[in-house]
């Protein structure tokens, strides 16, 4: 896919609700409603030979420059730990091209052996890094806990980088769709993974201009009829959120696998 500045803007309208009318308004709709999407949207004007301004360039390179940690600390929790599961992050901003960053605030990882994610955890603090919160829950009358880790930012005006590893893969609605506590064999596939977890994400706020891309993307590289995705869909329930995000995907002229995007809810 051809991550042009024109295919974004048309992204962002669609979550916006109307298209931009100049890059003034542009900006001011990422800087307020889209954050996420904002050194995105900047990369592809640079590469298209916008000379940013120095405020827009820094945000494109502390976003470059953040990924290439996180890769280096990837690489690092995979050495230890192999068994944990990482979750969209840097697995979809592979798929970005170079230059063009994908906004990532820290890792998330799922761990379902406890002793695994505890190891983890202590590996990090051992390095440095601070134990900032975890938080437990009760599902299927068993206990299990997500915990975050923190480390300041080398820039003390940014976000510290950040870790966060859980026991269980979603929380899902608690009603009409239930937890998915330990991730199931379809999910050794990265994009049925990817993608199902973004649709677990509406359940906490609506999608998103970077959700859309990365849906986009992640359908893109799989390259078939969908059938593997649509089955995971249909095995969780979560056809309402797949029909949402296939309509972005088509007001934005993305391309989708063929499919029922409008099967009856």
């Amino acid at each position: 896919m051809d991550l042009t500045a024109g295919v974004l803007t048309r992204v962002l309208a669609v979550c916006h609700g109307a298209e931009p009318s100049e890059p003034a308004e542009t900006v001011l709709v990422l800087r307020q409603e889209q954050p996420s999407f904002a050194a995105t949207v900047f990369a592809a004007w640079r590469a298209e030979g916008a000379a940013l301004n120095p405020a827009l360039a820094f945000e494109v390179d502390a976003q470059l420059a953040r990924l290439r940690t996180y890769r280096e600390l990837a690489a690092v929790i995979t050495a230890r730990e192999p068994g944990v599961l990482p979750v969209k992050g840097l697995e979809v901003a592979d798929l970005y091209p170079d230059g063009i960053p994908r906004h990532m605030n820290d890792l998330d990882y799922v761990a379902t052996d406890e002793r695994a994610l505890w190891r983890l955890a202590r590996g990090l603090v051992d390095d440095g890094w601070d134990l900032h919160v975890a938080t437990f829950c009760l599902l299927r009358e068993r206990l299990h806990v997500v915990v975050c880790l923190r480390r300041p930012h080398e820039d003390p005006f940014q976000l510290p980088y950040g870790v966060e590893v859980s026991s269980y893969a979603s929380l899902g609605d608690l009603a009409g769709v239930p937890p998915v506590v330990r991730p199931p064999a379809s999910w050794r596939d990265p994009v049925v993974k990817n993608l199902t977890m973004l649709l677990f994400e509406r359940f906490e706020q609506p999608f998103r201009a970077r959700d859309v891309l990365d849906a986009a993307l992640l359908l893109a590289a799989r390259g078939d009829d969908g059938s593997a995705v649509h089955a995971e869909v249909d095995r969780l329930g979560l056809w309402p959120e797949y029909g949402e995000l296939v309509a972005l995907l088509d007001a934005a002229g993305l391309d989708r696998p063929p499919g029922p995007a409008d099967r009856p809810l």
